[in-house]
């Protein structure tokens, strides 16, 4: 199966949900599973990327990685959340580097 990434870096098609409680922000229109326990109707990032700036991916943006990336899935630990927010910036950093995505 094709990686399912989403503009933030986290590749949806790896996440235990993905096709059972969540399509992915590309087809969800940034509307994850984990904002049930937010206080969002829609993903920040992917609302700022997509929807404000209309970037393809986080990693086009001038001010990557922002205070977006601060932001944690209220369902993982602290380890998880650091480990995904270093994938997800390795990912971005690869994709822009070679326009790959």
């Amino acid at each position: 199966m094709k990686k399912k990434i989403s503009c933030c870096g986290m590749i949806c098609s790896e996440c235990g949900r993905y096709q059972n409680a969540c399509e992915g922000c590309p087809e969800s229109n940034g509307k994850t599973y984990w904002l049930e326990y937010a206080e969002e109707s829609t993903c920040a990032i992917y609302r700022c990327c997509i929807m404000t700036k209309h970037y393809p991916h986080c990693g086009k943006c001038t001010a990557f990685p922002c205070n977006h990336y601060d932001l944690d899935d209220p369902a993982k630990t602290v380890k998880e959340n650091e480990a995904a927010h270093r994938r997800q910036k390795e990912l971005l950093k690869q994709r822009e580097m070679y326009n790959d995505f």
